[in-house]
C-alpha cells in the first residue's frame, strides 16, 4: 500500500540519517535547538520510531503505547500520534517531554 511504501522510505532515510549523524554536516551546517522553538514538532507531516526508538520513548513517558503511538508496522516501526497543535509529546510551553529520548527523525531536525 501507500503507506507502507512511504513507512519503508521514511525508516530508510532515518537509518541513514542515524548512520550520518551527525557527522555528515559537522563543520558545515550548525544547528542547536532554541528553547520554546518547537519548530520540529509542529512541522506537517509523520514522525516514524523504529522499535528500539519506540521502546526507548516509552521508557522515558508515563503515556501508554496507545496514547502516543497509532500505526503499526510490519518490523515494529510505528508512527508518533499527532494534535492539531504539534506532535503529542509537545508540552503547553513548546518543549519536548521527552527530549533526551526523542527518535532520530527529531533529533536530525531541520537536516531532512
Amino acid at each position: 500500500t501507500m503507506l507502507w511504501r512511504l513507512a519503508c522510505r521514511v525508516a530508510a532515510l532515518c537509518q541513514v540519517a542515524a548512520a550520518l549523524s551527525p557527522a555528515w554536516h559537522e563543520g558545515l551546517l550548525r544547528f542547536e535547538c532554541q528553547p520554546g522553538c518547537a519548530d520540529c514538532c509542529k512541522v506537517s507531516g509523520d514522525v516514524w520510531l523504529s522499535a528500539s526508538e519506540a521502546t526507548t520513548l516509552l521508557a522515558a513517558t508515563s503515556l501508554a503505547e496507545d496514547a502516543c503511538m497509532d500505526v503499526r508496522l510490519e518490523g515494529g516501526w510505528r508512527r508518533l500520534r499527532r494534535r492539531a497543535e504539534g506532535c503529542i509529546l509537545l508540552t503547553a510551553d513548546n518543549r519536548c517531554s521527552v527530549y533526551a529520548a526523542r527518535p532520530t527523525q527529531c533529533r536530525t531536525y531541520p537536516f531532512w
